[in-house]
């Protein structure tokens, strides 16, 4: 399931901004894009998502051996 994160208002006011942020995000979390909520995708997901907790989520923890 996945999780989605709001931009920060001071990121959110323009497109660039937004982008950086992505790019940040990418660089130092993990994998993500930007998903606009005034765009068509935008307006389905976060109808889907309204109301929803993102600590009802679960988490599974695995160990790797390389």
């Amino acid at each position: 399931m996945p999780v989605f994160h709001a931009v920060p208002s001071v990121l959110a006011r323009n497109r660039k901004g937004a982008l950086a942020f992505e790019r940040a995000w990418r660089r130092w979390v993990s994998l993500g894009s930007v998903v606009h909520t005034r765009s068509e995708e935008g307006r389905v997901l976060l109808a889907a998502h309204v109301g929803t907790s993102p600590l009802e989520v679960t988490t599974a923890r695995r160990l790797t051996w390389e």
